[in-house]
């Protein structure tokens, strides 16, 4: 996810693990957990959800590193909210 470290607006640690959120310039915005309570933060992978002007979206859990990265690359190449 260090590619996408300049769109890091906030970094915090919680229950045991790290909150990461990520904001681009076209409006989108992603929130990925990993921590105990999280999807999948037992089994050491992330979840994510998007943020939009309406609001969060369900969160998708059980991802990979590399599954996050895609994700981001996606929100990162949407037209504008």
């Amino acid at each position: 996810m260090k590619k996408f470290k300049k769109f890091l607006v906030d970094f915090a640690r919680d229950f045991g693990g790290t909150r990461h959120r990520y904001r681009f310039p076209n409006g989108y915005e992603a929130s990925v957990v990993r921590h105990r309570y999280s999807y999948g933060g037992r089994e050491g992978l992330f979840e994510l959800a998007v943020i939009t002007a309406r609001g969060l979206q369900e969160p998708q859990g059980y991802l990979t590193e590399k599954k996050v990265c895609a994700i981001l690359g996606r929100l990162q190449r949407k037209k504008n909210i």
